[in-house]
């Protein structure tokens, strides 16, 4: 089975799960710089959540998604060196409680890109690499679950994966999460006190 097919495949299961209101996540490895990089400055309270990656099920795209605390017109810029200049729009909230998201198209597959949300002043930086291209024949992945409420244990797991990453950057591809992030996903709190934070490190 190529990798691609793969993925596209692990991609429609996620689809499927989310839809069955089961709490599995997939999400893409992304270096942000909440944990590489040190604690943002106090006046980063604007970002509730993220910025965090799905992978859409192209490799020649990625989603990047976060949630605000406030309404805000925010901007995010890519490219595939520190300069990001391969493109750079501004991002408009949609729904009712101050969330983004914007697809990043016409990625090269199997690259690194750096990316970059502002808000206000506020940068966050990341990095991710977008899905093999479809005749690959290896690829290296995270895969772990049931942490729940033990955000000490997720982050134990997230600095490893961190490291590991950080070491060899084959493995920056995708993360699969078996589910149980936290013990009752139906609830908004325990993804915005601490579990989101433990989360978007990786």
């Amino acid at each position: 089975m190529q990798l691609y097919s793969l993925l596209t495949q692990v991609h429609h299961l996620n689809q499927l799960i989310m839809k069955t209101a089961t709490v599995v996540r997939l999400f893409l490895c992304s270096m942000l710089i909440l944990t590489m990089g040190g604690i943002h400055p106090s006046d980063a309270q604007t970002i509730r959540k993220g910025p965090y990656l799905t992978y859409p099920g192209n490799n020649a795209q990625m989603q990047v998604l976060w949630q605000d605390d406030v309404t805000s017109a925010d901007s995010i810029r890519w490219g595939t060196d520190q300069s990001m200049l391969s493109g750079t729009i501004t991002s408009t909230e949609y729904g009712t409680d101050h969330q983004h998201k914007y697809t990043i198209t016409e990625l090269t597959p199997g690259t690194k890109y750096y990316y970059q949300v502002k808000i206000g002043t506020v940068a966050y930086n990341g990095t991710f690499t977008s899905a093999p291209a479809t005749n690959s024949t290896s690829l290296k992945f995270f895969a772990y679950g049931d942490t729940r409420t033990y955000i000490e244990y997720h982050d134990q797991v997230a600095q490893k994966i961190d490291s590991t990453y950080t070491t060899d950057p084959g493995y920056q591809t995708f993360i699969i999460s078996m589910g149980d992030l936290v013990s009752a996903g139906y609830n908004e709190s325990p993804w915005t006190t601490g579990a989101s934070t433990s989360i978007a490190g990786i």
